[in-house]
């Protein structure tokens, strides 16, 4: 198999790749129409890893008891003196 058919290979499946995957769809509503989000940080403000984890849970436990209406995201953050990582999980 030469290059030239290998190029047409690839660029073939390529095309058949992509002719299955739908376009990414607009919103309906512009990004600046909408609501800035509200973000409760209060819970750094409430004990240390030290503090009895019990405790913690409670603080916890009542910010999502709060919210219960609300989307939920949860995020965690990492960091070494090399690298750093962080994560976010939507409930």
């Amino acid at each position: 198999m030469g290059i030239v058919t290998s190029l047409h290979l690839i660029y073939s499946k390529t095309l058949e790749y992509f002719s299955e995957v739908d376009p990414p769809a607009l919103p309906d509503e512009p990004p600046w129409h909408l609501k800035p989000c509200s973000v409760d940080t209060s819970l750094t403000n409430y004990g240390r890893k030290q503090d009895h984890s019990e405790l913690l849970k409670n603080f916890a436990l009542e910010k999502v008891d709060y919210y219960n209406n609300s989307v939920h995201i949860y995020t965690d953050a990492s960091k070494t003196t090399t690298n750093k990582t962080s994560a976010a999980s939507q409930n």
